[in-house]
């Protein structure tokens, strides 16, 4: 009975140091495993969306350049000569460099490597009396994380700033690409503009028409001047009135006088040399103003006074 009982004590001692022991030398390594094709997937993930960044980069910038060349015939003619099929153009080379690598395409059959490995190490992490067995499934069963897999905060906070960097970059190289644009339709449109003002100055020039006149400056009356009209073109002597004299004292050239018709209300401002009618002011001093008249060949004066006011009263 004795040894039944130490029998049944050193049993539950075996299960306990078995239920307390670690991990063993297969699971550790199938941890390590899995947490180093983890670490893969995601330096994988930031590589397809850095070369993605790049491929949306070139990408908007040939389209740039495809737009600026449209604009032009020269540009239109580069356009259509041919190019082999994966090779990129001249001008795109030129503007942006070298194209980027095309996005890989083996993404799809990595669902039945997934799922395979995965129903295999199942029934072997539940039997862990066959060590020996889980080290070589444990790297078939490697890609299992590999659609759970996803980017750590920092390489998230990574690509949003490479994102956020490329998307201020390109709207910051088409707004001066827009400005470039501007700039040069301005420049393209003043020196229209000029060429066609330079154009209708050098028309004017070839069309000008150069008028020889003839003036008349004998002592007597212009015989070519129609004594009707002048006669006609204003008032007489006679029928003006002297109101004010506001007379320079250093230039009597300078002096102004005031006249008024007599049967009117019009006013006249007139110095020295000015026509009124066939009336010519000839001289004007602070109380007179004198006039010479033309008529027929003749040539006679008279003299405006200012009223005193003695005159005035009666």
């Amino acid at each position: 009975m004795a040894s039944k009982r130490l029998g049944w004590a050193l049993a539950g001692l075996a299960l306990l140091g078995g239920c307390n022991r670690g991990p063993s030398q297969a699971e550790l390594d199938s941890l390590a495993q899995v947490q180093l094709q983890a670490r893969r997937d995601s330096i994988a993930k930031v590589r397809a969306t850095r070369d993605s960044l790049a491929r949306v980069r070139y990408q908007a910038c040939t389209d740039s350049v495809r737009k600026a060349l449209m604009r032009t015939a020269a540009g239109r003619a580069k356009l259509r000569v041919r190019v082999p099929e994966g090779q990129p153009r001249p001008e795109n080379t030129a503007a942006c460099g070298p194209m980027p690598a095309a996005a890989p395409a083996t993404a799809a059959p990595a669902t039945p490597a997934t799922t395979t490995p995965a129903t295999t190490t199942t029934p072997a992490a539940a039997k862990p009396s066959a060590p020996a067995t889980t080290p070589a499934t444990t790297p078939a069963a490697a890609p299992a994380p590999r659609q759970a897999a996803a980017p750590t905060a920092q390489q998230q906070r990574v690509a949003r700033a490479d994102s956020v960097r490329q998307a201020r970059e390109r709207a910051r190289a088409d707004s001066l690409a827009r400005l470039a644009e501007r700039r040069r339709a301005d420049s393209i449109a003043q020196a229209r503009a000029d060429s066609v003002r330079a154009d209708s100055l050098a028309r004017a020039r070839e069309t000008e028409v150069l008028r020889e006149t003839f003036s008349y400056s004998g002592a007597s009356r212009d015989p070519f001047r129609s004594v009707v009209a002048a006669g006609s073109s204003g008032p007489t002597v006679n029928d003006l009135q002297l109101v004010t004299i506001m007379a320079d004292q250093r230039s009597a050239r300078n002096s102004v006088a005031v006249l008024r018709e007599r049967q009117g209300t019009r006013r006249y401002r007139v110095k020295v040399g000015d026509k009124i009618g066939s009336a010519t002011v000839t001289l004007i001093t602070p109380s007179d103003v004198t006039f010479t008249i033309q008529d027929f060949g003749f040539e006679r004066q008279e003299t405006l006074s200012l009223r005193k006011a003695s005159e005035d009263t009666p």
